[in-house]
């Protein structure tokens, strides 16, 4: 099944002109165009009288593209994640939705020769001389030798390359077992938790993995001999330091995911029994729900969107303090009168 959709006169919420006396004010723009292609599968591959299993399976492409967005080729929102980011959810004439603008990381410095080495004089405001091993090593983007909003590229975009579904069933005489699986590839997710998470700064809870996993220095005794080994390969930067209010690399991760969506194991009591209480049939079932989800996510569940509505169509995949889907687990019986 092939889907093209067209939507015109979006309601966005933009900033106003300063004559109003309003900060920002609604308006009718822009146009958005959704389009592509569902393919779905249903298959019995094994049919006897005893053994039956099913097949049902989907997968869907869908690819946004921003027509219009009124005057201009861009607009920027603040999800309003990070105290004083400013706009890094991008919509731009012709390119989908959902895309996060940020500054790319390439790991730690972990010698002060590697600072001088990059050449740069300025990073984010800050003088080349107050940049330290362990902070953070920006890419120069435009090779300029400073870290400035011109460094700004895209890290990538909300919207997955393509979702879909498998459900298989089973069953033997009166005994059945139905697994529903669903997957997400290739959605980028913005997880906004890691920018106090991995502060490294007072008064912030950290995760763990700080303790273990940030820059840490090379220490020698008085004789010249190693007492502390340091850790020069961190993946985050060393504790300090100014705080990062940025949209930044580290904080974009894969949503990919496989979800063991629903498992029901019922059995039939057959006709027989189900006549004798004056019923047509009697099942006994099993069930658990969100048993569990494979991904390289480090969040509570990669199929996240805390900012719903209308802002939350502009920037999908966005997770910042998102309450965890519960498992579930259910026992009962079905009677057919």
């Amino acid at each position: 099944m092939f889907i093209v959709k067209k939507t015109t006169d979006l309601l966005i919420e933009k900033n106003a002109a300063l004559a109003t006396g309003y900060e920002k004010g609604w308006a009718n723009v822009g146009a958005v165009r959704n389009q592509g292609i569902e393919i779905t599968l249903d298959a019995t591959p094994i049919l006897t009288k005893k053994w039956n299993w099913t097949l049902n399976a989907n997968i869907g492409f869908n690819r946004s593209k921003v027509l219009d967005i009124g005057p201009g080729d861009e607009m920027g929102f603040d999800p309003g994640v990070i105290p004083g980011s400013g706009n890094f959810v991008m919509i731009r004439k012709n390119k989908s939705l959902g895309q996060w603008y940020g500054y790319k990381i390439d790991g730690v410095y972990a010698s002060q020769h590697e600072i001088n080495e990059q050449g740069l004089t300025e990073v984010l405001g800050q003088k080349i001389a107050s940049i330290r091993p362990g902070d953070y090593r920006f890419r120069d983007q435009n090779g300029d030798g400073k870290i400035t909003s011109a460094d700004l590229v895209l890290l990538g975009s909300g919207e997955p390359d393509f979702t879909g579904g498998l459900t298989n069933t089973v069953s033997y005489k009166n005994l059945s077992l139905s697994v529903a699986m669903q997957f997400s590839y290739g959605a980028t997710v913005f997880n906004a938790n890691l920018h106090s998470l991995t502060s490294g700064r007072d008064g912030h809870n950290q995760i763990a993995e700080m303790n273990t996993n940030s820059w840490s220095p090379t220490l020698y005794d008085a004789d010249g001999n190693v007492f502390f080994a340091g850790n020069n390969e961190a993946k985050y930067r060393m504790p300090g330091g100014v705080a990062l209010n940025y949209c930044t690399s580290k904080m974009l991760e894969d949503g990919s995911f496989l979800r063991i969506g629903d498992i029901t194991l019922a059995y039939a009591l057959g006709k027989k029994v189900a006549k004798k209480v004056g019923m047509q049939n009697i099942k006994l079932f099993a069930s658990v729900k969100n048993l569990c989800v494979f991904t390289k996510y480090t969040g509570f569940d990669p199929e996240v969107n805390t900012r719903q509505g209308q802002t939350g169509d502009l920037m999908p995949s966005l997770d910042y303090s998102a309450y965890p889907r519960n498992r579930s687990y259910s026992v009962g019986f079905n009677f057919i009168f």
